[in-house]
């Protein structure tokens, strides 16, 4: 194991002795990544050239999105701000794959990872935590060549597997502050989205929520609730509300305490406070979480998902409008078909955007989720039952959670790809 301190010099000739050109680096998670990694890495690629690397944006800086094309190309399942910039200019790539699929290619080693950039929390007996972001970083860090972990003195310590030290090739060390994002904030009709939900998830499930405005309300909605579980992506307030309500109380196994379960945490300062030390949460790699494996056996499960558009038909779109990507497949897909051959696949969202037009769309730009994985979408205007549906009848469902003003429009439409007469 080679330490280095800080110093930008120690880091920058670290990552030059230890990456090749046409490496593919993974890098830790946006909200728990590894910063003075990211900054030395942005230096030096350009003198090693050919760099692949792969990042998951969420809750980060995006560094790596803004130097993209600079001796390195940026790939990502799920894009940021700056990621969506770089993609639409052409320096950086959507990996369109889910979270459950990119852990897969890792472990399979169907997608390299020749080195593994990675943060964790102060170490102890030799081994380190790696704090707010789990998922792929354990299948990265077995299956890499070159490791690299950055130690944050402020990184909580919460409940996940450990990075062995001894098989670290480059340890950096830092004290950064973990963001807190802005809390999202709720409103009537994501109330009335959060309501609706709820009435379609039973007492004694388990359950899987996304992350977004329209899906703000959820613990409040839930909170009348009992012997829920969790097993989701991120772990956020809701999280929290929910296990301090006692709404959240079912072991997810008959062996320990831990009634929810997560890949990645984040949220408030009170969150991460609160998660350090607690035996009734863990973050777990994606293998254990979003893998096709360990979903297969829950017949108690529903998975609750956000969308920028779905068409009439019921299929889902999280990626973009036209030619714009917006956003990524990330854990939905994993979730999506362990809910639909469960309890329910539900897709959330507001039946028109901001500026007015429908969110109930004649056809999806994209699809990210197809017929089959989506057994409810609800919008403030109610909920479409789809499951075992016709598509004349799903036409008929969709359009009656759209905004009442787009719902001839719709019809129209349906009328003219002859699946209604």
């Amino acid at each position: 194991m080679t330490k280095s301190s800080t110093a930008d010099v120690g880091l920058v000739a670290g990552l030059k002795s230890g990456l090749r050109a046409g490496d593919t680096v993974f890098v830790g998670t946006g909200i728990g990544e590894p910063e003075g990694l990211i900054d030395a890495l942005v230096k030096v690629a350009p003198a090693i050239g050919d760099l692949r690397i792969i990042q998951v944006m969420t809750g980060g800086a995006e560094r790596l999105a803004a130097a993209s094309g600079n001796g390195f190309r940026l790939f990502t399942p799920v894009p940021g701000p700056k990621a969506r910039q770089a993609i639409a200019q052409g320096r950086a790539d959507l990996l369109p794959v889910s979270m459950g699929q990119l852990v897969d290619g890792f472990a399979s080693g169907r997608i390299r990872a020749d080195a593994a950039l990675l943060s964790a929390a102060p170490p102890e007996a030799g081994a380190a935590r790696p704090g707010l972001a789990v998922d792929c970083g354990p299948v990265a860090f077995e299956r890499a060549r070159f490791r690299a972990l950055e130690i944050n003195l402020e990184m909580p310590q919460i409940g996940a597997p450990a990075f062995d030290l001894s098989h670290v090739d480059l340890v950096a060390q830092s004290a950064r502050a973990m963001g807190a994002p802005a809390p999202v904030e709720t409103d009537a009709n994501a109330a009335a989205v959060a309501d609706f939900v709820a009435d379609l998830i039973p007492d004694g499930a388990t359950i899987e929520s996304g992350v977004g405005h329209v899906l703000a309300g959820i613990a409040v909605a839930l909170s009348k609730h009992r012997d829920l579980a969790i097993h989701t992506g991120l772990v956020g307030d809701w999280v929290m509300d929910l296990v301090e309500s006692g709404v959240v109380s079912r072991p997810l196994d008959a062996t320990s305490r831990v009634v929810a379960i997560g890949t990645v945490a984040m949220g408030s300062r009170h969150l991460y406070r609160w998660l350090e030390g607690n035996d009734q949460v863990e973050l777990r790699d994606s293998r254990q979480v979003q893998h096709a494996q360990a979903l297969a056996g829950r017949s108690d499960f529903v998975a609750v998902n956000g969308a920028f558009q779905v068409d009439l038909l019921g299929q889902a779109n999280s990626i973009g409008f036209g030619s714009r990507i917006l956003g990524g497949i990330g854990g939905a897909l994993d979730f999506a078909i362990a809910g639909a051959r469960s309890i329910g696949s539900i897709i959330a969202l507001n039946a028109t955007s901001a500026d007015g037009r429908s969110r109930i769309a004649i056809e999806a730009d994209w699809v990210s989720l197809p017929m089959p994985l989506v057994t409810h979408v609800v919008t403030e205007w109610g909920v479409a039952s789809l499951h075992g549906k016709s598509p004349a009848r799903r036409v008929r469902e969709m359009v009656g959670v759209a905004h009442p003003d787009h719902r001839d429009m719709l019809l129209q439409g349906a009328r003219a790809k002859e699946w209604i007469v």
